[in-house]
């Protein structure tokens, strides 16, 4: 019998050397932690259609610069790029993604928001730390949860709307000291 690969879950965890990954299995399905601390890797060509799990999938990748492009069927990206310091552009979010707790949180280097999908519903800590942001997204109807979304988003100088449904807020734009409006 033929077995195909489907998960690559912590595969490169903590490999610092690693800078490159040109080629990844497409039968491969969970890639949660699959880079998680490989902090020379500077590009991930294709993340295969098959992939659903990217939670922490590239989490502290000081070095990575550009996100790869996300495939529609990703539902989950908690923490997927946390910490990617060096992450100057951020990627189309699927539209299957439900939350994005902790996604760019501490990506200093981030200018812009990607577009937060329709569906999404939570996004505590999102864009905490990303200093360098200077606009927000517009937020999503259907969002209720936006702990610390903007926390200490120092280079903010505008709040977005707020939704009806969100019901939780502490902390959100917490340090933006240059909000104005």
């Amino acid at each position: 019998p033929l077995y195909f690969a489907t998960n690559m879950r912590n595969c490169f965890l903590g490999c610092t050397s690693l800078t490159q990954v040109s080629k990844i299995p497409s039968s491969i399905t969970d890639m949660k932690s699959c880079f998680k601390g490989c902090t020379s890797l500077t590009q991930v060509s294709e993340i295969p259609s098959s992939v659903t799990d990217m939670c922490y999938c590239f989490e502290g990748c000081t070095s990575l610069t550009q996100a790869p492009v996300i495939p529609s069927s990703v539902t989950y990206m908690t923490g997927c790029f946390e910490g990617c310091t060096s992450l100057t552009q951020a990627p189309v979010i699927s539209s299957m993604i439900r939350d994005m707790v902790s996604c760019f949180k501490g990506c200093t280097s981030l200018t812009h928001a990607p577009v937060i999908p329709s569906g999404v519903n939570d996004m505590p800590s999102c864009f905490e730390g990303c200093t360098s942001l200077t606009q927000a997204p517009v937020i999503p109807s259907e969002v209720d949860d936006m702990t610390s979304c903007f926390e200490g988003c120092t280079s903010l100088t505008q709040a977005p709307v707020i939704p009806s449904k969100v019901y939780l807020m502490t902390d959100c734009f917490y340090g933006c000291k240059n909000i104005t409006a």
